[in-house]
């Protein structure tokens, strides 16, 4: 609530955001997302209406981009696979120790 009143829209509970006016949940493509034999972690994050994940890798491993884009394509909707994924070597958490999803999209 605003001093002036009015309701501020934060965002969405529980990781949801739209995407081509369906509902996404960002935690389910991550999930889908770790299913690559060579992920080990993925954070799923929108900008300006478009999904990126960001994957660490085992053990610096090379990422095979078409096999992880193929495994979302057979268990997400065209609407939910990411538009692009990126390999992080380590993701940083903010002051309470979640991921800094930020930070991400700079």
């Amino acid at each position: 609530l605003r001093e002036n009143g009015e309701l501020a829209f934060m965002g969405r509970r529980g990781g949801y955001v739209k995407i081509r006016g369906y509902r996404v949940d960002l935690a389910e493509v991550s999930h889908v997302v770790e299913e690559h034999p060579d992920v080990v972690h993925c954070v799923t994050v929108v900008h300006k209406e478009r999904l990126y994940s960001f994957v660490s890798v085992r053990n610096g491993n090379t990422l095979n981009v078409d096999c992880l884009r193929s495994i979302c394509k057979s268990k997400l909707t065209d609407y939910m696979i990411p538009c692009k994924f990126t390999v992080v070597e380590q993701f940083e958490t903010d002051a309470n120790g979640k991921f800094d999803r930020k930070k991400l999209i700079q």
